[in-house]
């Protein structure tokens, strides 16, 4: 058994302070990260976590552009062309329905 010690460093949503923060813990000798919840601030920080070599474990990160890189970036939810697939499949086959209204942000 190894201790493992937890250290939350918040990123506010901002990629600038997600850089910051990443090179705070990286500072500190984390071996890995766990984070982020948005895909943007993955894929801001994904050069900085690649030039160092941390691990990075995005449990809720989906962006198709985190998708087939070689890279240290690992995530544990469906990239977003996958669930999209998955979703008209069952709105499609399975509901049977025809008409859909769709409401996206194109921001992040």
């Amino acid at each position: 058994d190894r201790p493992v010690e937890l250290i939350v460093k918040d990123d506010h949503n901002d990629p600038d302070v997600a850089l910051q923060v990443d090179k705070e813990l990286i500072a500190d000798g984390v071996v890995a990260i766990i984070g982020h919840t948005t895909s943007a601030m993955s894929i801001a920080v994904l050069p900085l976590i690649n030039k160092e070599q941390i691990v990075m474990v995005g449990p809720t990160t989906t962006a198709d552009a985190l998708t087939g890189l070689d890279d240290y970036f690992f995530r544990t939810n469906t990239p977003d062309f996958q669930r999209t697939r998955q979703l008209i499949h069952y709105i499609f086959h399975e509901q049977k329905l025809r008409t859909l209204a769709l409401v996206y942000d194109l921001t992040t």
